[in-house]
């Protein structure tokens, strides 16, 4: 004779074995199918379900909340919330960089986290930027990509948005390298959950306006943006474009010039020559001065035996803390309260 409680577990079991089936065959009959069938979407008419879920919620509370705090907020607070989450997440993209063998993002991303939790008071303010140092957002769906996991099918998550298979399963990992989650006290980290929301949710405010407002079809122009930034071939070389769009010339100078062929170097075109001769330099000031304006040290303030002697501005060395500084806009303070 069975057990009253082997009878309940086996009751249960087979439920939750239906609820499983019922659920899988609901996916599958939501697949898309077609011409028209996006290829890398095979989940479409599921995924304007979950979209049209997570549109209602958005409009029923996120953005009226965001709303009121872009509007309540001072504008300096509300650039010290942004600064303090964007320098946990440069913590995470660190080591993701360096999971991906990427060593001037990751040291880029711990500098970035080094100098503003150090010099910026915990990250509120963003003295990395000052000191024109880049930040890559990084993690581990991103590094799952470097290591040649394809993105798989696109999938919207309840409540969490766009996402792709391979995402969805890195999402556990993102989330337990997200410093937030090693605050013990539960309320706290509740409090600063929900503020990390609303700051992500306030700058997405305008965005949102203007994909409702312009695109036909939000759904589709939301999917193709996100799968683009989630191809990890795309997002390099639109990374690399952006890094290259002021790079001069092959052959050019960092202002702009380029020589004349081989062979041309004499030569000029007509009327040109009295606005391409340069003005003669002053001379030196100074005694024994060189050509170019180096004076050398009183008598008395050699460098020692051997030692080399620096001209011009001191090199930029990468990492290294006193040249990073000197990169450092006097004047950022004031530029930060102004934004």
């Amino acid at each position: 004779m069975n057990h009253p409680s082997t009878a309940i577990r086996r009751t249960a079991l087979r439920r939750t074995t239906a609820v499983l089936c019922l659920g899988s065959a609901a996916v599958l009959a939501g697949c898309a199918t077609g011409p028209n069938a996006h290829p890398r979407d095979p989940l479409e008419p599921w995924n304007r379900g979950v979209y049209k879920f997570n549109d209602a919620v958005d409009q029923a509370v996120l953005k009226p909340v965001a709303t009121v705090y872009t509007k309540v907020t001072p504008n300096f607070v509300q650039s010290g919330v942004r600064n303090f989450f964007n320098n946990l997440t440069d913590a995470w993209s660190a080591i993701n960089s360096a999971l991906q063998f990427k060593g001037q993002e990751a040291m880029d991303n711990f500098w970035r986290f080094t100098i503003n939790t150090t010099f910026g008071l915990g990250g509120v303010f963003d003295v990395a930027s000052e000191a024109q140092i880049p930040r890559v957002k990084q993690d581990f769906g991103l590094t799952l990509g470097r290591w040649g996991v394809g993105t798989g099918p696109y999938l919207m998550l309840p409540l969490l948005g766009p996402s792709t298979v391979r995402d969805t399963v890195a999402l556990p990992v993102d989330m337990n390298g997200n410093p937030i989650g090693a605050i013990e006290h539960v309320p706290t980290r509740n409090q600063v959950t929900a503020l990390s929301v609303i700051n992500q949710r306030a700058q997405l405010l305008d965005a949102s306006d203007l994909l409702n407002q312009a695109a036909l079809d939000p759904y589709s122009v939301l999917r193709d943006a996100y799968l683009h930034t989630r191809d990890d071939g795309k997002r390099s070389a639109a990374l690399a474009a952006s890094a290259g769009a002021s790079a001069p010339a092959d052959g050019a100078d960092s202002d702009g010039y380029e020589p004349p062929p081989e062979g041309m170097e004499g030569e000029a075109p007509a009327g040109a020559a009295s606005a391409s001769v340069p003005a003669t330099p002053a001379a030196p000031s100074g005694p024994g001065a060189d050509a170019d304006g180096y004076e050398p040290p009183p008598e008395g303030f050699e460098p020692e035996s051997g030692a080399p002697v620096q001209k011009g501005p001191t090199p930029y060395y990468v990492p290294a803390v006193p040249q990073l500084l000197e990169h450092l806009d006097p004047n950022w303070g004031t530029n930060f309260w102004r934004r």
